[in-house]
């Protein structure tokens, strides 16, 4: 990506500053969003997708099935570890157990390691970052970039943290001549995204701003997918008005069609807002899978779940353990061991009552969609006008069917942004301390 800020003078004479923001990324150009997300029409820049290297080798755990280079969610061959350091999940994050605990803790109830990621370091062969002005597909307003301001590691915990696009090209281009250009000139720095000018922006075209946030999101696509299995992830929510974390799970292949008849899988999210935002904040956390024909047939209402912390406790102070349990039977997910989601595979066309004329994309399999490799993503979103943050709820600076719902968000900075804490600190970020995938038993096949 490259971020210009042009500066016009009656003369006509222009000011360029050019800052190189991205760079070691690639990504699929027509990712679907994650909820809410209509079919605006507009067009989408395909591009090849990268010969990434295979998952051969995780942070702390060799693999090495049969001397094969890729292990494969239907391979049978026992898995042989080399443990370097793994955390403890009990203790501090940065703490290690040792190498007999971890392999016999971790290969016991008949079940196999299939991936993990002690973030160690941000390993941009497993992690693809997107890079797109879209704002995720609910017209957020950030922008996803590949920075180590909005992604990093730092002591054993990947960060995802928002940031103020004035800080780096300062307000004035930020409302007024600035340009945000992702064409880059390798697959590396190229946008993932075009749909919805997400490659291209000036500042007041159309009357709006440019993207005020700039954030991250990365997926395991191009690295590691898996059907059936036990997620598990630890993990610290973020503070801030209107931020909109997420670990989530999108098809590998969309085999039966475009969002969200593919179908949807959101371990968790969450807001950033306190608890006293009605519906919850960081206080409370979500899991939904989304499912259905079409963007007007989503039955995720269905399959939606709510968990609060006792005690007054919040997901933003301190790490939990978010897991999901997904068999051909159906899907669970719990929150350090409590049950949070349970939705059963009795035939998902069936369960969702759709209109008599809608056709059964789904025909003989009763868990479709979910019967299909999906692979991991994580990010950290801002606002948007997908209905996440309703309309006249919790002091909502702006209003979701406004066309210029991004200006009335940042005109409100003033009150939202002291809530996000430093811009050098995490509280505002989404904190990760590891991602674990497990096989229900060595054994079973694909």
């Amino acid at each position: 990506m490259r971020l210009s800020t042009q500066m016009l003078s009656p003369g006509g004479v222009a000011l360029v500053l050019l800052s190189l923001l991205i760079f070691h990324t690639t990504a699929s150009a027509d990712a679907p969003p994650r909820v809410h997300r209509k079919n605006q029409g507009n067009s989408r820049i395909q591009q090849d997708e990268l010969a990434w290297p295979e998952l051969h080798k995780m942070i702390g755990v060799d693999y090495r099935p049969d001397g094969s280079s890729k292990l494969g969610y239907g391979q049978s061959q026992q898995v042989e570890f080399e443990i370097t350091g793994v955390k403890d999940d009990n203790k501090n994050p940065s703490s290690t157990r040792s190498r007999q605990k971890f392999k016999s803790e971790f290969q016991s109830k008949d079940r196999c390691l299939l991936f993990v990621d002690e973030f160690d370091k941000l390993d941009n062969s497993v992690w693809r970052h997107d890079l797109t002005l879209t704002g995720g597909g609910n017209f957020e307003v950030q922008a996803y970039i590949n920075n180590r301001t909005n992604t990093f590691v730092k002591d054993g915990i990947f960060y995802i943290r928002p940031t103020l696009t004035e800080h780096r090209i300062g307000a004035e281009a930020l409302r007024e001549g600035g340009v945000l250009d992702m064409w880059g000139t390798d697959p590396g720095t190229q946008c993932t995204g075009n749909y919805d000018y997400g490659c291209y922006r000036v500042a007041g075209a159309g009357g709006n701003i440019l993207n005020p946030i700039q954030s991250g999101l990365v997926r395991s696509a191009n690295s590691f997918k898996f059907r059936y299995g036990r997620v598990e992830v630890r993990a610290k929510m973020p503070k801030g008005k209107w931020i909109w974390p997420a670990i989530w799970m999108l098809p590998a292949h969309y085999q039966y069609g475009g969002w969200p008849a593919s179908g949807e899988i959101d371990l968790v999210e969450s807001r950033g807002n306190g608890p006293d935002y009605p519906g919850g904040g960081y206080d409370k956390v979500a899991s939904t899978l989304h499912w259905g024909p079409s963007f007007e047939f989503n039955r995720y209402q269905m399959t939606h779940a709510e968990y609060a912390l006792p005690d007054g406790k919040s997901f933003a102070d301190d790490f939990h353990v978010f897991t999901l349990d997904w068999r051909p039977e159906g899907i669970k997910t719990f929150v350090d061991d409590n049950l949070l989601l349970d939705v059963s595979f009795d035939d998902m066309f069936k369960k969702g009552n759709f209109p008599s004329w809608v056709d059964n994309l789904w025909a003989g399999s009763k868990s479709a969609p979910f019967d299909q490799e999906f692979y991991l993503m994580m990010n950290v979103a801002v606002a948007g006008t997908a209905g996440y943050f309703p309309d006249g709820v919790g002091g909502k600076p702006w209003n979701d069917k406004s066309p210029h719902a991004v200006n009335e968000f940042y005109a409100a900075k003033d009150d939202w942004y002291p809530t996000w804490g430093s811009e050098s600190g995490t509280d505002r970020a989404l904190a990760v301390d590891y991602i674990r995938v497990y096989k229900h038993s060595c054994s079973a096949q694909k």
